[in-house]
């Protein structure tokens, strides 16, 4: 019924604002079904890598099949800082999670308790040694000493963010 309304709103429209709007409508009512219909609080890691791609695909317009769990999301597929806000908000559309932009950071600073994770934007050793634990996704020669927070996005892989969503799944399911 939701739907309806909004299609009948979105018929108010010129053709192609229609099409937008429809399409915006159905994806929001949609979506959170999805989950509800794959049973989000049981998804296994390809059922989330699978979601992780679609969100990718739409978020940067690359084709499927060169999406691996190993890819770099800046350096390989060619994202740029804005097409990293718009994967997250794709994701969090997709799986119904709130992704906060330094949610690995801040995962990886817990552990280090009072100590800093990082001093005028490059992580300390200590920091180092915790975003390696957070993301063993990413090989330890992408993260040596003296990484700056400026360059973590470009280490960034597709696996990095099935294991952020994952996570987030079972804290909200759990």
């Amino acid at each position: 019924m939701e739907a309806a309304a909004g299609l009948v709103f979105a018929s108010h429209l010129p053709t192609r604002a229609s099409r937008v709007v429809a399409e915006e409508v159905e994806d929001s009512l949609s979506q959170p079904l999805q989950g509800i219909i794959q049973g989000t609080a049981s998804m296994d890691q390809d059922t989330v890598f699978h979601g992780v791609r679609e969100c990718i695909v739409k978020a940067l317009d690359v084709p499927a099949e060169s999406i691996r769990m190993d890819s770099r999301i800046m350096e390989d597929l060619g994202a740029d800082s804005l097409d990293l806000l718009d994967l997250t908000f794709q994701l969090e559309r997709r799986f119904g999670v709130s992704i906060s932009p330094r949610d690995i950071e801040r995962r990886a600073g817990a552990v280090l308790g009072g100590a800093p994770l990082e001093v005028d934007g490059v992580y300390t050793p200590e920091g180092i040694a915790a975003l390696r634990t957070a993301m063993p996704e990413i090989p330890p020669e992408e993260l040596p000493d003296g990484l700056t927070t400026a360059d973590l996005p470009r280490r960034v892989r597709v696996a990095t963010m099935v294991s952020l969503v994952a996570r987030l799944l079972e804290q909200h399911n759990g």
